[in-house]
């Protein structure tokens, strides 16, 4: 009987070679599908994508990273709205009513992102949205390709190096405020980033990504 590790692995690598095309179409309507449930149906749907996180290419550092960014993100827009709705004159638990399913249509939006970077290549999301958008931008769809391809490896990095320039001031033990820490650790992955550019460039390059036919199916 396989283990869990394994039958993890195993629903991973499937995942990773299903055609990108088919999971853009997945993820677009996984998206519509999240906006309409509610109440229990929406519970349901959460827990449902939470346990996408079972898989062992989603327990990864940067995935789990991404993840707390977005839960910190809906729980922020959670407070706005009820606070917006107590200002108003709404009961408390009213507003908490209300702000509770938006702040859960962002988390599983969330991580129906995380799910799809995870097990989409940068290239093949390239090559997906390229495919998707040359009947209405012909020649210049490959543009949108590339520079997809490229938000969606820039922003996991971007994000690692922000988490390693927090892990190296805590281990320096630098106490200080939360604004400052994250303020050095924006900046230092902003110069990381910056000293990479042109490797970023050569890389283009040399696999010829600069080229319209590499983004076609």
């Amino acid at each position: 009987m396989p283990d869990r590790k394994s039958t993890s692995s195993h629903a991973g690598g499937t995942a990773r070679r299903l055609d990108a095309r088919l999971k853009v179409l997945l993820l677009l309507g996984c998206s519509i599908l999240t906006q309409y449930l509610d109440g229990l149906q929406a519970a349901v749907w959460l827990a449902f994508l939470c346990c996408l996180f079972l898989l062992r290419d989603l327990r990864t550092g940067m995935a789990m990273r991404l993840f707390r960014g977005g839960a910190v993100f809906a729980a922020f827009w959670f407070l706005v709205q009820f606070f917006a709705s107590a200002f108003d004159g709404v009961e408390l638990v009213a507003a908490a009513e209300e702000a509770l399913p938006f702040a859960g249509r962002l988390i599983a939006l969330v991580v129906l992102g995380i799910a799809f970077v995870s097990l989409t290549p940068p290239v093949q999301t390239g090559k997906a949205v390229t495919w998707f958008l040359t009947p209405f931008l012909r020649g210049n769809a490959w543009k949108a390709g590339l520079a997809l391809a490229l938000v969606s490896w820039f922003l996991p990095n971007c994000l690692g190096l922000v988490g390693k320039a927090g892990d190296a001031a805590r281990m320096r033990g630098l106490a200080l405020p939360v604004r400052t820490r994250a303020r050095l650790a924006v900046g230092a992955a902003l110069r990381t980033l910056e000293t990479q550019a042109d490797l970023i460039a050569l890389g283009l390059a040399s696999r010829r990504l600069d080229r319209p036919r590499v983004w076609r199916f």
